[in-house]
């Protein structure tokens, strides 16, 4: 699946990763595209220069990836004795 991050919100990425993820069980690879020449990203409405690009691909990959993960569950129960 391929996104580019400035036309499509982390957490939107986020949830419709999960949702192809469960449905293809496990099966799904992220292409998180940069854009291409400066031209060609205005034409998205993105005036970002390539440096700028980079910089936001990185934060959008940390963003999504922290989105709708769990924290750790305990594996251990609590007992009770009385």
């Amino acid at each position: 699946m391929a996104l580019r991050p400035g036309l499509l919100s982390p957490t939107l990425a986020a949830q419709m990763a999960s949702t192809f993820q469960w449905q293809s069980q496990g099966r799904l690879l992220l292409n998180v595209v940069t854009g291409g020449e400066d031209h060609e990203q205005r034409t998205y409405g993105d005036y970002l220069d390539k440096n700028q690009r980079y910089a936001r691909c990185g934060e959008f990959s940390t963003s999504s990836g922290s989105c709708g993960r769990e924290p750790a569950r305990s594996t251990t129960r609590a007992t009770t004795s009385g």
